[in-house]
This record gives structure tokens, C-alpha cells and sequence, in this order.
């Protein structure tokens, strides 16, 4: 790393920070430490501060006083604030040779588009921090991660990558436009293998709704984009893991939500995927995901309109062909809703008979 050009001499409070972060990153008494370190973080950082604090981040001689540096900035989220900051120490950190000053500047910089240099880094722990602190907000940062993910990220990175798809209920709409649309002939290993773990920890209420209701800008092709597949074929495929997770991990309450919801929302029409959820996938919810069905189409049924009652109807009566075993919660449903639905309880009878 070649030494950096000083904005000019510490003058005032950048003077403070100066003679303090000496004593911050000593490794002797470590109360004392803690006390300046404190004190540190205590003080406001201004746009001078803040490019004092760069310089030494860039310096050449101290690593421990290039970390800590890093470290004050981060905790003022100095990158965030001053853009100039945020480019330079997007460089520094691709220089630095020691593993903890560079871990110190990608923690620097959480929240802005800088980070995404960190996830970029061939040093796995670099990753991980730059993962913890890239923003995640718009489309174009959700396909940055996905690519990521399924490129070259270490074990440890993609395990933060999926804690914070696990914690975004928006991270499975952008997963599935990402699937259904994104070149993955160059993937770091099977790249449905990663696929089904992602989608182990994403929303499965969120999944179903994308799966079920496409993004408007993704249209059917025979042109070939997953190794194997057309892009016509990756919507069955990915149901499928959704499957999967569903019968590894049980059905969310969010899934039964949403495909009750669905059944309202297909009232006098055929939503894409109907037929699909009404078979493999109710299949997959089991006896008691299922049994949480039942009660969810009841409680909509309360205030749902005739057509929506109807579709309902049409749900519940699929439910019983799947699920057999659940032919008496389904049918006390129907028979509450015949005088309203003429037929429902004959087609649970009929349900009944060719139930599987």
C-alpha cells in the first residue's frame, strides 16, 4: 500500500482524534484501551474528522492504527455520510494486506455501495463482513447478492447471505425473478443444489405468491438458460424445492395464508400454478399443514362472497382428494356452507369417493 496524501494538518477536534487512536491501539493495559476507545466513539466526527481518519485508514506503517481508524469511522458511519470517504476506503480495503484492518474498513463500509467490494474479496472473512453491511433495498442489490451466492462466496459468506434472506420477507420475490431469469452456466457447483438451500430459509408464503404470480417482466422462452433447462421448465423446478422445504421443514403459516388467499383471489378464473398447488404441492403439506388449511379457508369463508365461497369450495374439495385423511374436517366446512354454496357437501361425497 503506498502512503496517502494528508488532507492538510489535525487541527482542533481531528487533532484529539489523532493523538487518541495511538493509545486505542495499543494491546497493553486493555482497561485504559477501552476507556480511549470510548472516548473515541463518544466524540462527533465532521467531514474534516472523517478524511483525517481516511488518511491514517490508508496509512502504511501501523496496521493496528489503520483498524482502528477504520473502526471509529464505521461506528459514525462516516462512508455513508461523506461519498469521497466511502470510494477511498473501498480502495484501501482491496490493498490492505492485514486480515483485521481489512475486515476493519469493510465493517466502514456497512450500508454503502462499497460494501459490495468487500463481498468481491477473495479473503473469506472479508466477505463475511462485507455481507453483514451491504445494503439490500432495491432489486439490482438483491441480484448482486444472488450472484454472489451462487458464485464464489465461501461457506462462511453464504451462510450470512442466507440469514439475511431468511430475515426479508422481499428477498423471495427477488429470488424467484433472479431463478427465473438469471444466467447460471458459469455457477460455483449445481446450481439447483444452492438453489434448494436458499430456498429452505426463504418465505414460503412469499415464494408460493411469486411462483404462482410471476413479475410482469419475465416471459416464457425455449431459449436455453440453466444448464439442462428451459426457462419454461424452471418455474416446475423451482415449485418443486419449494415442495421439498415444505416437507422438510413443515408448512409456514404464511404458505397456508397464501394459498387460501389464492383460492380468492382465482374467483371465476385460473391463476397460473392453480393446479399445481391444488395437487404436489397440498400434498406436501401434510395432515397437519393441511388440517391448518381447512381452518384458514373456514375463517375466510366468513366474510368471502358467493364467487369467493365457491372457489373455497373448489379448494377444500381438492384438499380432500390429497389429503383424505382430513375428509371429516372438510366436509363439517362444506356442509356449514351448502345453503350458500348448493352441492358443496355432494361434492365432498364425490371428493370422498375418488380421493387417493
Amino acid at each position: 500500500m503506498g502512503r496517502t496524501q494528508s488532507n492538510g494538518p489535525a487541527t482542533g477536534d481531528s487533532q484529539i482524534l489523532t493523538d487518541l487512536l495511538p493509545q486505542a491501539a495499543e494491546t497493553g493495559d486493555l482497561n485504559r484501551r477501552a476507556h480511549v476507545v470510548a472516548r473515541l466513539m463518544g466524540r462527533p466526527v465532521q467531514q474534516r474528522d472523517a478524511h483525517v481518519l481516511c488518511d491514517l485508514t490508508g496509512a502504511d506503517d501501523d496496521p493496528a492504527l489503520r483498524a482502528t481508524a477504520a473502526q471509529v469511522l464505521g461506528h459514525h458511519e462516516c462512508a455513508a455520510r461523506f461519498p469521497e470517504v466511502c470510494d477511498r476506503l473501498a480502495n484501501y480495503m482491496k490493498e490492505d494486506p492485514d486480515l483485521v484492518a481489512a475486515k476493519s474498513i469493510a465493517f466502514a463500509l456497512r450500508g454503502t455501495p462499497g460494501a459490495w467490494v468487500a463481498v468481491d474479496s477473495d479473503r473469506p472473512a472479508v466477505q463475511v463482513e462485507g455481507l453483514l453491511g451491504v445494503p439490500l433495498t432495491k432489486p439490482g442489490d438483491w441480484c448482486k447478492g444472488f450472484e454472489a451466492y451462487f458464485g464464489s462466496l465461501s461457506p462462511e459468506a453464504k451462510s450470512v447471505f442466507l440469514r439475511r434472506c431468511q430475515a426479508d420477507e422481499s428477498a423471495a420475490d427477488a429470488a424467484v425473478e433472479f431463478l427465473l431469469s438469471a444466467e447460471l452456466a458459469e455457477a460455483n457447483g449445481d446450481p439447483e443444489v444452492a438453489a434448494a438451500t436458499l430456498f429452505q430459509v426463504l418465505d414460503q408464503g412469499a415464494l408460493y405468491r411469486a411462483l404462482t404470480h410471476p413479475p410482469a417482466g419475465i416471459t416464457r422462452t425455449y431459449r436455453e438458460i440453466w444448464p439442462g433447462l428451459l426457462r419454461r421448465e424452471r418455474r416446475e423446478v423451482l415449485f418443486g424445492l419449494l415442495e421439498e422445504a415444505v416437507v422438510a421443514g413443515g408448512a409456514a403459516p404464511s404458505l397456508v395464508r397464501a394459498v387460501a388467499a389464492q383460492a380468492l383471489e382465482a374467483a371465476g378464473s385460473a391463476a397460473v400454478g392453480q393446479t399445481r398447488a391444488s395437487r404436489t404441492l397440498l400434498l406436501s403439506l401434510g395432515r397437519e399443514g393441511g388440517r391448518r388449511l381447512v381452518v384458514e379457508c373456514q375463517r375466510l369463508g366468513a366474510g368471502a362472497s358467493d364467487g369467493e365461497l365457491r372457489a373455497l369450495v373448489g379448494l377444500l374439495t381438492t384438499i380432500l382428494r390429497v389429503l383424505p385423511s382430513l375428509a371429516d374436517e372438510v366436509e363439517a366446512v362444506l356442509g356449514e356452507w351448502d345453503p350458500r354454496v348448493p352441492g358443496a357437501r355432494l361434492r365432498a361425497f364425490h371428493a370422498r369417493l375418488v380421493a387417493r
